[in-house]
């Protein structure tokens, strides 16, 4: 039932902002073609929605910088900054320019957590939605303060995108996809035991940031505390398990453990396209080319998480191995390989040039 809640509220929530600001800009067109008659009001149109998407943007690097100025202050470290595929990524000290996705995210502010107990979680997850309003504010003070009806227009505009992003990452969500920063700020303070969990996953970003593979990390930053993965957060240390055990090549290990986390419905539907793909891969690894693999899950999968190195040597597998496709296959081997010259984290880039070769060293069946 909260599954079934949560895929109907999600879309009514975008349905019922997206009429409002479109029923509001279509309004502030109106009023400013009243003064401006020689122009038509399609051309106008236009512009106004281009000028909304404008503003879409800037307001995500809004909202990301929010997440960045309001870590720093709470003794968070940078580690990387996304908006869209652009990535700014720390490397050993050194700031990198990258090229990375992530399916369900338009943008994100990765830090490492202070050492201190307990951890500071409110203004670093809800800094982004802080400075979203920040922005809204400012550009509604410049409609009162300037009469002009094109500048209102657009500075309005900005403000109720501005106001929208807020209410879509500050109001506690649950999408098909991942939890917003309410609903991760919910359940930091409702389950203390959270806490922890997010202190290790964002070290295991950072440690991976600095080219360091999963296999060579402390063991204590896989492990879960007595709550297991009855929470979203928890669920994230389970995943970064599961990948370590496919890094130290312990596959059959690796397949139970995304078992365990398949059925988990704590599982953020992100998780679940990945550990999907790796049961794949696995299963290719064992010698399995059965075709029922091949899900509408795994293929919708393969196709939302395309940007990863992951979803593109599954491909390759499933292309070589069980479609017996040697020309489909090859076109995956070549962009894998372009993939990994630019791939943000070099120590996941080393991990994943090994299973490349295992996997295309398997004979055919």
């Amino acid at each position: 039932m909260k599954d079934k809640g949560r895929k109907i509220l999600y879309p009514m929530v975008m349905l019922g902002l997206g009429l409002a600001g479109g029923a509001l800009l279509g309004k502030g067109v109106i009023d400013v073609s009243s003064h401006y008659p020689g122009m038509p009001f399609g051309v106008l149109m236009l512009l106004s929605l281009a000028w909304a998407y404008f503003s879409m943007f800037v307001q995500i690097v809004i909202h990301e910088s929010g997440h960045l100025i309001f870590g720093l202050l709470s003794g968070y470290r940078f580690v990387s900054f996304r908006v869209f595929g652009m990535m700014w990524i720390r490397e050993k000290g050194q700031l990198r320019r990258r090229n990375y996705s992530l399916a369900g995210t338009g943008g994100q502010c990765l830090m490492d957590a202070p050492d201190t107990d307990p951890l500071p979680v409110i203004l670093y997850n809800m800094g982004g939605v802080i400075m979203n309003l920040l922005a809204s504010g400012c550009a509604l003070m410049l409609c009162i303060i300037f009469k002009g009806p094109l500048f209102r227009l657009m500075a309005w505009t900005f403000a109720a995108v501005g106001i929208i992003y807020a209410l879509i990452n500050g109001i506690p969500i649950t999408t098909a996809a991942v939890q917003n920063d309410g609903a991760n700020t919910l359940e930091l303070l409702k389950y203390p035991e959270t806490k922890e969990a997010m202190r290790k996953q964002l070290r295991v970003n950072a440690l991976m940031s600095d080219g360091m593979r999963l296999k060579d990390m402390p063991a204590d930053l896989f492990e879960t505390d007595s709550s297991g993965y009855r929470h979203s957060l928890n669920v994230s240390i389970g995943v970064f398990r599961a990948m370590r055990l496919i890094d130290e090549h312990r596959f059959a290990e690796a397949d139970e453990q995304i078992s365990t986390l398949m059925h988990l419905p704590s599982l953020p539907g992100v998780y679940k396209m990945q550990l999907e793909m790796e049961h794949v891969f696995l299963q290719i690894m064992n010698g399995n080319r059965n075709s029922a693999l091949i899900t509408e899950s795994v293929k919708e999968a393969l196709k939302a998480m395309k940007g990863s190195l992951s979803a593109v040597r599954t491909a390759y597998a499933v292309q070589r191995y069980i479609l017996k496709n040697p020309e489909q296959a090859y076109r995956y081997r070549k962009h894998y390989e372009q993939m990994l010259a630019d791939w943000p984290y070099k120590g996941e880039a080393e991990e994943e040039r090994e299973l490349m070769d295992l996997i295309s060293g398997l004979e055919q069946i």
